[in-house]
């Protein structure tokens, strides 16, 4: 799953110490999916349940986890019910 991909990347990168751009290169993703899939360390505990659970897809909780505000995010998932991209985004 996506938050168990995040959570790899993430204790690799604690291990390394490599850049996104390094690690991206090493495990073989692009940069940006690495970097989104670092967004997912930023959720909430309960919404990372959800991302893994497939009730949050990996795109609206990327766009979530932008928000630092782990109430905000909360308010954004209720919201969000729905939306696509694009209106998460805003």
């Amino acid at each position: 799953s996506s938050t168990e991909r995040s959570e790899l990347l993430a204790r690799l990168k604690a291990e390394t110490h490599w850049s996104v751009t390094e690690l991206a290169k090493a495990v073989g993703l692009a940069q940006g999916t690495v970097s989104k899939l670092f967004g997912l360390q930023r959720l909430a505990p309960e919404l990372k349940s959800l991302v893994h659970s497939g009730s949050l897809r990996f795109e609206e909780a990327y766009q979530v986890s932008r928000e630092a505000d782990p109430d905000k995010q909360r308010e954004l998932v209720s919201a969000a019910t729905g939306l696509n991209r694009e209106q998460l985004r805003q």
